[in-house]
């Protein structure tokens, strides 16, 4: 089905279609747009354009939150975390701007002190493309979190492609993940409302209630991360119901649990991009190429950086979009992907780049996750890389023998640390330099040190 503009984001729904399901109760389209006409009445006395600051937990509430945002011509502005602190910068940052949430937190509005009643679809609300929707921010991966304006053709075109090419039109979804991040906003809110689909309010976090979840409300898609899907490819027990697709992203998936998951239930479906381009690819066997998402299209820039012909990218940009993705593009237009660019720096004189060190770390037979930060070197100018790795088999020097095959010993981690138990990894499956480097001080566990 082809998209045409303007879109018309309540067509062909019905007032009384459910929407939302679980938490306190089902909640149809009608009330969602009920409960979203009186947002953008309360949103028409304060400053005309404004920013509205979304920071609710129920993704009904989030979802009428930002449909009622649109409806009163308001951006909305998705912080990075709902902590009260986090919103209090927000606010702050934002003359002007108005709090939506769904909590006991003082200040804004509380959404669920509302009192609505049903809409009509009938009433229509049109999206131009250019219009200016929401202000993301990155998940901090790499450096302090930085803003990214999307447009409508940015989310909505990208929502629509997602629903046409994964068949997702109509499905009942179960998102563990934040609304808050662009990939649970794209699959946990804007497709089911563009595909005439259905969502869940809230996130189970542990295996037995997502499977739970998954058998009551009859979800047929669920929405992860690599975390969540380890625990329960790791929980041999839980009885899984058929499902139409299982998406990850955020990070890579441990490749045991990728494929016990594919044996046990469904294939999982990882899907690359970030906040500034949007999806850029997808695949459903860990060891495979990543494809290009219907729509993009990704040629090899200079050294390994990855170049953006066509896209999700920002509107005003001019020409090819260079990434902060590196990897390596295939004759086929498939390619390598070997981290984040952001990090790479000289190590002894050379160019070292720790996302794919940490790729050939996650390549070991025993590894079963692994993170590369860099450091300042203790001795001299530059760099020095360190590496935090799970695994239950190998010691420190087994791990540094491995990587002693592939890479340029000075480019080798100078301080590697091997534990049993899982990285410091967020619910989105990334981490930070911060919590690397706090584990690694932490006891136990094997080091391997150099120079000291």
């Amino acid at each position: 089905m082809t998209l045409s503009w303007p879109v018309d984001l309540f067509a062909d729904w019905d007032a009384s279609a459910e929407v939302a399901f679980g938490g306190a109760e089902t909640r149809t389209f009608g009330e969602l747009i009920g409960l979203a006409g009186r947002i953008s009445e309360q949103l028409e006395t304060g400053n005309p354009g404004s920013a509205t600051i979304v920071a609710c937990l129920d993704r009904f509430f989030f979802t009428a939150a930002v449909v009622g945002s649109w409806m009163a011509k308001r951006p909305i502005t998705l912080p990075p975390n709902t902590q009260p602190a986090t919103i209090d910068g927000a606010r702050d940052a934002e003359p002007g701007s108005v709090v939506l949430h769904d909590t006991a937190q003082s200040g804004g509005v509380n959404l669920r002190l509302l009192e609505f009643a049903s809409g009509d679809p009938g009433q229509g609300l049109l999206i131009r493309p250019e219009a200016r929707l929401a202000r993301l921010q990155t998940s901090g991966t790499t450096a302090t979190p930085v803003s990214h304006w999307k447009t409508a053709d940015q989310l909505i075109g990208e929502a629509h492609m997602l629903a046409e090419h994964f068949e997702l039109r109509g499905r009942r979804v179960l998102a563990c993940v934040p609304a808050h991040h662009l990939y649970g906003l794209l699959f946990g809110v804007l497709v089911p409302i563009l595909g005439r689909g259905s969502f869940s309010r809230l996130s189970p976090l542990q295996p037995a209630a997502v499977a739970k979840c998954l058998v009551d409300e009859q979800a047929s898609v669920l929405v992860s991360g690599p975390p969540q899907l380890v625990a329960i490819g790791n929980t041999s027990e839980l009885e899984l119901p058929p499902v139409h697709a299982i998406f990850s992203s955020g990070g890579p998936i441990d490749e045991a649990a990728a494929s016990s998951l594919g044996a046990r239930w469904q294939p999982v479906t990882e899907v690359l991009g970030s906040t500034e381009t949007g999806g850029i690819g997808y695949r459903s066997n860990p060891t495979s190429a990543w494809t290009p998402l219907p729509g993009v299209t990704v040629v090899q820039g200079e050294g390994t950086r990855l170049i953006l012909t066509r896209g999700f990218f920002p509107r005003d940009q001019v020409g090819p979009y260079p990434c902060e993705d590196r990897g390596q593009v295939r004759p086929d237009g498939s390619f390598e992907f070997l981290g984040r660019g952001d990090g790479v720096v000289k190590v002894g004189g050379r160019r070292a780049h720790p996302g794919h060190v940490a790729a050939l770390l996650r390549e070991v037979d025993g590894v079963d996750d692994a993170v590369v930060v860099a450091q300042p070197a203790r001795a001299g100018r530059g760099a020095e890389l360190w590496a935090l790795v799970r695994s239950k088999t190998l010691d420190a020097g087994r791990v540094r023998a491995e990587l002693a095959r592939h890479l340029d010993p000075v480019v080798i981690p100078k301080r590697i640390r091997v534990q049993p138990g899982p990285l410091p990894r967020n619910e989105m499956g990334k981490t930070t330099t911060a919590a690397v480097v706090a584990a690694m001080e932490e006891r136990p566990g094997t080091f391997a040190l150099d120079g000291l």
